[in-house]
């Protein structure tokens, strides 16, 4: 996660990590927030980029 963070040119971060994908969910989470802030997307294990809506 902090390589996609940090790199420029990559805009989003993919993992199958059923922890790192039901805490973007988790209201109690700040990994969303900083993905937000950061222009970054996540992708779940389908290759399908998860709604921050």
């Amino acid at each position: 996660m902090a390589s996609a963070l940090a790199d420029k040119e990559c805009e989003g971060f993919m993992t199958r990590d059923k922890k790192i994908l039901r805490s973007i969910n988790d209201p109690k989470s700040k990994i969303k927030e900083v993905f937000i802030r950061a222009g970054k997307y996540f992708y779940n294990e389908e290759l399908e980029r998860i709604s921050f809506d």
